[in-house]
Formats: C-alpha cells, structure tokens, sequence
C-alpha cells in the first residue's frame, strides 16, 4: 500500500516503470513508456497507467507528485 504522507515533487522526464504518482487526486502507478513528443512548446511524455483511462501525459519540465511506497 502506498503512503499519500510521504510524497515529493519530480518532473516527468524523470519518471520511471512501477513508480507511483498522485495525480488528480488519484494515486497512478506507471506501467512504461508510450511515446514521446518534440512540440513547439517541448517534449511531451506519455506513460501507461493502471488507471481506466490508461494514459498520463505532461510536459518534461512539470512538477508531478510521487509516492514512496
């Protein structure tokens, strides 16, 4: 089980396999890595999740909320 208490902050280039993250209040836990992106604005990232809608997206530089189990 994973502990909300216990949590800090990363970008999303840094994510990696079986990390979790709390992400619209929800707790993810991420499967690998979909696909990457080079946009105008930077490079998206794209990671399966075990969630029902299975994607998380954002852009390298985004602070994301991780979870130490």
């Amino acid at each position: 089980m994973f502990n909300v208490q216990q949590k800090r902050k990363t970008t999303f280039q840094r994510l990696k396999p079986g990390m979790a993250v709390f992400y619209n209040e929800k707790v993810l836990k991420i499967i690998k890595l979909r696909n990457i992106k080079l946009t105008e604005k930077g490079l998206i990232y794209q990671f399966d999740v075990d969630d029902s809608n299975g994607v998380l997206m954002g852009e390298s530089g985004t602070k994301i909320s991780i979870i130490k189990e």
